[in-house]
């Protein structure tokens, strides 16, 4: 019987030891954010001590560091190492709006999709679609904007999207083309790249560690790939088209992909079977990164 109640208070202390320093760390961070940060500086050493890889004590960690190339590279550790912490969505929040007000959209638009695609649960979710749009806007993508703002809609019907939704595309200054001419092609292109890109954005969201998709190609036009993709999906794939966008020569290509793998080698199968049964050469990429 006192065996028994040993190992019970045992485990009542190893519990209690795992929970505390979380709720010490996660009252600390709500002190930081509300702008009381002393008590937070007087304790960081000690707590760097005792816990070095807790993911929500690099949080706190990064929202003290004084100097924000440091800070943005702490936050950037815990959604690598810690996808799945409780602060790691906060963390992509801080990288976008570093990036963001530093002028670099392009770059916080490439962090700040993550929320949408990985924790739409998120509390931030509403502010970083809106930061998400705005980088679309500002990087001279309204149509962009517009095609995410309609799928948004459906996926978040009690958010706000109206301003995007209205946005107007840019108006042609040739002679030769009338902005109602480039208006409806614009409004073309929108409902059909919607077509193809509503199921990766609204389905269930595939897990960051699958991040490796095969590419059968990547076209200048919209036609082509589709034409592609078409024929993939009669053979009883599930291809779709992501749009990539080449930010050194400011163009979108179209690439068809199909499937989300955890690395290169669980997908060799489906490579070969897309190989045998359409006779397409494929490679594997890192959606990450294109």
């Amino acid at each position: 019987m006192n065996i028994l109640r040993i190992k019970i208070y045992l485990f009542i202390l190893i519990s209690c030891s795992l929970v505390f320093p979380q709720i010490d760390l996660d009252t600390l961070i709500k002190e930081v954010q509300s702008g009381n940060t002393l008590k937070a500086f007087e304790s960081l050493p000690e707590l760097r001590k005792k816990y070095p890889d807790n993911p929500s004590f690099m949080f706190l960690d990064a929202m003290l560091d004084e100097n924000h190339e440091r800070a943005i590279k702490k936050y950037k550790k815990i959604y690598n190492l810690y996808e799945d912490s409780k602060y790691a969505d906060d963390a992509i929040m801080k990288i976008s709006e570093f990036y963001y007000t530093n002028g670099s959209y392009a770059k916080s638009s490439e962090w700040i999709k993550k929320i949408n695609l990985y924790y739409s649960k998120s509390e931030h979710i509403n502010r970083s679609l809106d930061i998400y749009l705005r980088t679309l806007i500002l990087t001279g993508k309204k149509d962009t904007a517009r095609m995410f703002a309609e799928t948004f809609k459906k996926k978040y019907p009690n958010i706000n999207l109206k301003e995007y939704l209205e946005v107007d595309s840019e108006k042609s200054t040739s002679n030769d083309v009338s902005y109602s001419d480039k208006e409806s092609k614009g409004e073309n292109k929108i409902l059909k790249v919607v077509e193809e890109i509503k199921n990766k954005i609204i389905a269930p969201k595939h897990s960051k560690k699958d991040h490796f998709s095969i590419q059968i190609g990547a076209y200048g036009s919209y036609e082509n790939a589709g034409k592609v993709r078409d024929e993939l999906v009669e053979l009883g794939f599930n291809t779709r088209i992501d749009i990539i966008h080449l930010s050194t020569k400011n163009k979108d290509l179209y690439a068809v992909r199909e499937g989300y793998f955890r690395s290169k080698e669980y997908a060799k199968n489906t490579q070969k079977k897309i190989k045998s049964r359409s006779g397409y050469n494929s490679i594997v990429v890192d959606i990450n990164k294109y």
